[in-house]
């Protein structure tokens, strides 16, 4: 059974994404936008490299983001 809120399935353990610890870590983010780019660079297909290269560019926004939210902690 799927809990749809959570995205994960009753068997396995599931943290809200608020949570977790890499959620306010811009360098956390900053190396999935450099996977997703990575994976970019080896798709043939134009529309699905384009869109993961929007992937890559909502990654380095979360890392943006979360370099705001911990100089707001540390203020």
């Amino acid at each position: 059974m799927a809990f749809p809120e959570l995205g994960c399935m009753a068997r396995e353990e599931c943290v809200p994404m608020l949570a977790a610890p890499q959620f306010n870590d811009p360098q956390y983010w900053h190396r999935r936008a450099e996977e997703a780019r990575a994976h970019a660079k080896q798709m043939s297909n134009e529309r699905h490299k384009k869109m993961m290269l929007k992937i890559a560019d909502d990654y380095d926004d979360l890392a943006v983001k979360a370099a705001i939210r911990s100089e707001t902690k540390v203020s």
